[in-house]
């Protein structure tokens, strides 16, 4: 009688695990993404610092592209959260996403 109830409550055990696990699993994978988004935006971040206006192609609808200039790009906006955001250099941006980054460790 004991070996039956432990039987079955070893598999009710394992399918929790499992389900803790597969859950685990998908919320790592979440942030990992979460994390490699930082690290492409501070990568961008930091081309776009090294120049005042960047030349850009501006497109008009689907099919039709103008050449255009993208000024100030050593300004962006941050978000704060809870919708506040501000405008800030793009090396403090850049130290906020690393500071981002390391939150996520």
């Amino acid at each position: 009688m004991e070996t039956l109830f432990l039987n079955e409550h070893s598999s009710k055990l394992k399918s929790v695990l499992e389900l803790a696990l597969q859950t685990n699993e998908s919320s790592a994978s979440t942030w990992i993404g979460y994390k490699k988004d930082l690290e492409s935006v501070k990568t961008n971040l930091k081309s776009y610092s090294e120049k005042f206006d960047i030349p850009i192609m501006i497109p008009l609808c689907s099919k039709a592209m103008i050449p255009g200039i993208l000024v100030h790009t050593n300004q962006v906006l941050v978000g704060l959260g809870d919708s506040w955001f501000t405008r800030v250099s793009t090396k403090s941006a850049v130290e906020n996403c690393e500071r981002k980054i390391q939150s996520e460790h």
